[in-house]
């Protein structure tokens, strides 16, 4: 009878995991374990184990969930070999950081292990990760399948087929390969969606928003019940139009500022900032440079919009240069923004938090060229704002020959007073934003200045330079 044995395996199993012998104890087989006790704990271990793996059948948890398989992504995974230095450099990167490799890798033609890293549904990923986004949100829904996003493009009838990342994924796509579907397909959904996936949408449209986007534009900004969604519709018209603040706010703005002739001949004009004499009127024209759109700035003053980079007063006060920068950045047409980044490089401070807005809406080559202004000024921690400013859109070629990297081969001399750690962060985020030629150099400059060519510090940049050999890269 089975019933004796399973009675006396409990405390069979109770002794040998204290460490004790459990022979004694084995009543129901004392006749074939014999009086040796070495040998009857060696036949008890071997009818224990055949009787266990025979009779007993291990229950599963009830909190015990299969998951859907994690769907393949378009591009193949890092070869096996780069592996223990992706984990490595993973573990080095922190949070928002760690989405630069995933966009370096995707730059070069690789996707990472589902293993190593998952997005989470609100990461701002290449959209090759968007089937892992989606499956990661049904995981955290408890549900037990996954549906397949259809091989069509995205219309109101497979709507439902598709997932929500792998949805605003292929609303890009239309967006790019059909505008005006985009836009007729989300005026028909929009009264179906959350807040937060109209904004996702109305973003995307946003994007490349034209005159022919005006009247969607003016019915989210009157009739939308979220207040997001309402604000950046109003954002997005007042790039297309005049007229989207009060009249008022305008004149008071530019009663501020006054438009006076330079030169012997007076045939030149600049923007003349009006002394301030109270920190109630810089709080003014703080609130007023925030809420006045640049159209209707430009118009107040009776200039076009793109006049006003070239002719704002620069360096004159820096807090309302940054202040004007940011202005433009949100609110500024797009036809200004070429004039405004030159501006910026020739006149405006290395870096500051307001130029990631105009970062944003910079073409990749254009992020790059203002990417390039802090290393040129800047420290060690220039790598950082640089890394920022590109998000995931580009990289540097000319990195060696900067300040900045003048500044991490310093702190390798005593007399900087730094310990060797306190540069990993510096190397890792150089390792970002170079391009593989950039890396190559970086790398002969650094183990010339001391570094070890093993040191963990250079794994970035060693994975920079490996990706390429590889001959994957698009």
């Amino acid at each position: 009878m089975a019933e004796p044995v399973y009675d006396m395996m409990a405390p069979v199993l109770a002794r040998w995991a204290m460490g004790a012998a459990a022979a004694p104890v084995a009543t129901a087989w004392q006749p074939v374990l014999g009086q040796d006790p070495a040998v009857a704990e060696l036949r008890l271990l071997a009818l224990g184990g055949q009787f266990l793996d025979a009779m007993v059948e291990a229950a599963v948890p009830a909190s015990l969930k299969a998951f859907p398989p994690i769907p393949q992504v378009a591009l193949p995974p890092v070869p096996e070999a780069l592996a223990p230095t992706i984990r490595r450099v993973l573990g080095q990167l922190k949070e928002v950081r760690a989405l630069g490799l995933v966009h370096l890798l995707a730059r070069r033609g690789y996707s990472l292990n589902p293993a190593d890293w998952m997005p989470t549904p609100q990461d701002d990923v290449p959209a090759l990760y968007a089937p892992w986004q989606d499956w990661a949100a049904a995981i955290a829904a408890g549900q037990e399948t996954l549906p397949m996003a259809p091989d069509a493009p995205l219309s109101a009838e497979n709507w439902h087929d598709f997932g929500p990342a792998t949805r605003l994924a292929a609303f890009v796509r239309l967006r790019h390969s059909d505008p005006a579907g985009a836009r007729a397909l989300f005026e028909n959904r929009r009264r179906h969606l959350t807040a937060d996936e109209r904004l996702g949408l109305l973003d995307v449209l946003g994007a490349d928003a034209g005159p022919d986007d005006v009247p969607l534009l003016r019915d989210i900004a009157s009739t939308d019940r979220a207040r997001k969604l309402k604000e950046l519709a109003t954002l997005l018209l007042a790039r297309q139009e005049t007229g989207t603040c009060d009249g008022a706010m305008a004149e008071e703005l530019t009663g501020f500022f006054a438009i006076e002739p330079v030169g012997a001949a007076g045939g030149q004009q600049v923007i003349k900032a009006m002394p301030l004499k109270t920190q109630a009127q810089k709080n003014a024209r703080w609130r007023l440079l925030y809420q006045v759109p640049v159209l209707d700035f430009a118009a107040a003053l009776n200039l076009a919009p793109t006049d006003l980079p070239r002719l704002w007063p620069w360096n004159v006060d820096e807090r309302l240069d940054m202040d004007f920068i940011s202005m433009a950045a949100r609110s500024g047409p797009d036809a200004m923004l070429p004039g405004l980044l030159q501006a910026v490089l020739v006149n405006g401070p290395p870096y500051r938090r307001d130029y990631d807005a105009l970062a944003e809406r910079l073409p990749v080559a254009a992020r790059a060229q203002l990417a390039r202004a802090p290393l040129a000024a800047e420290g060690r921690l220039a790598f950082f704002s640089a890394l920022g400013l590109l998000a995931g859109g580009g990289e540097l070629d000319d990195v060696v020959n900067t300040p900045a990297f003048r500044a991490v081969l310093a702190a390798r001399t005593a007399e900087d007073g730094l310990s060797a750690s306190n540069l990993a962060t510096e190397l890792l985020a150089l390792g970002l934003i170079a391009t593989p030629r950039a890396a190559r150099q970086a790398m002969a400059a650094l183990e010339q200045a001391g570094y070890l060519a093993a040191d963990s510090r250079l794994d970035m940049l060693r994975l920079n330079i490996a990706l390429e050999k590889t001959g994957a890269q698009e």
